[in-house]
């Protein structure tokens, strides 16, 4: 198995995100729009901070994918790079794939000259927190608690 970085110039790159990305939704209890397809294929198209892995199984299907951005922060200052999606697909979890994707994504960041890497996680999704852990990623409070950084949002129609 293979961690390649995503042409996003290449429709069967990003249809393999968007195929992967519609599967993570589903074990996320996530309800996508009817044009979510089209819309994310043509934002992975053209969004210039957007970057992307691939985890390809041995008959060059992929099987996983890390969703990207470089963003920034006011208090580095700097570039960061933001680790949107991480998501492998049930059948191929437990070998490494998600480390191997975030270590690529680590190394792409650095060569961007990236301060720093930030993700969210949901507190009830244990597994990932512990590969987070596992990598250096804390909850951005210096006693570690787990409750300092939250991830809010609103919709804006």
């Amino acid at each position: 198995m293979i961690i390649s970085e995503a042409d996003l110039g290449n429709p069967e790159h990003r249809a393999a995100i968007v195929r992967l990305n519609r599967d993570f939704a589903v074990i996320s209890d996530v309800r996508l729009p009817d044009d979510h397809a089209e819309r994310l294929d043509a934002m992975l198209a053209s969004h210039p901070t957007i970057f992307a892995f691939l985890a390809w199984d041995d008959t060059d299907v992929a099987i996983g994918y890390a969703l990207c951005q470089f963003t920034i922060s006011s208090f580095l200052p700097g570039i960061t790079a933001n680790l949107h999606d991480v998501f492998v697909a049930e059948q191929a979890r437990s070998l490494g794939l998600g480390r191997r994707m975030i270590e690529r994504l680590e190394e792409r960041a650095r060569a961007h000259g990236c301060g720093k890497l930030t993700l969210e996680v949901t507190k009830t999704n244990v597994q990932a927190q512990k590969l987070y852990r596992e990598l250096g990623f804390g909850d951005g409070h210096p006693e570690g608690d787990g409750d300092s950084t939250w991830f809010w949002y609103r919709t804006i129609d």
